[in-house]
């Protein structure tokens, strides 16, 4: 009688193979991860020029009916700085009628004054977040969590959309504040 070896069919990973598998993974993640990051910011921030786009059109048809620009006080997302806690005021009436439906997903504050630089105008903004600048916003930033640079966008009365970051030394004029970059070139 004949016996024949036979091999014994392993089935499974070497250890080295899994470490290749773990090690492509971690690659992919490196590589998605930022990038959802992004993607979820961008989708953030079209909540702000949305509603800013809305408050031109308010503001255009108040200009209409009344020769002037409706101050809008500020209407969305904002700390309670005394107890910490979050407090909405998002369905406050106003006079350009510019209300947030669901207060809970609010991450801007939104406000609009008339400006006067030789001629009528306005100026509305959308601020999330951030280091805290005095008369504008205080607290967490919801757009870039954990990042010292508020989320600020602008449109006026020539409907100039604009995201500008802004720095707590820079406050004089929120306009003047690091022209042609904006809070994600700072945060991402």
């Amino acid at each position: 009688m004949c016996y024949e070896k036979q091999k014994k069919i392993e089935l499974g990973l070497s250890l080295i193979e899994l470490m290749v598998v773990v090690a492509i993974i971690g690659i992919l993640a490196a590589i998605a991860i930022p990038r959802f990051q992004l993607f979820m910011t961008k989708a953030r921030q079209t909540e702000a020029k949305t509603n800013l786009n809305h408050i031109y059109a308010f503001q255009t048809s108040y200009f209409g009916d009344n020769d002037s620009y409706a101050e809008l006080p500020n209407v969305g997302y904002l700390t309670n700085s005394g107890s910490g806690g979050v407090v909405t005021n998002c369905n406050l009436p106003n006079d350009l009628g510019f209300k947030l439906t669901d207060c809970r997903k609010v991450r801007y504050i939104y406000s609009s004054s008339p400006v006067i630089t030789g001629s009528t105008g306005f100026l509305a903004q959308a601020a999330s977040g951030g280091t805290g600048l005095p008369g504008v916003i205080v607290g967490e930033n919801l757009i870039f969590p954990g990042c010292d640079v508020p989320d600020i966008w602008f449109i006026d009365n020539f409907k100039n959309l604009e995201n500008r970051a802004l720095f707590p030394g820079l406050i004089g004029n929120p306009l003047f504040g690091n022209i042609g970059k904006s809070s994600t070139d700072y945060c991402l």
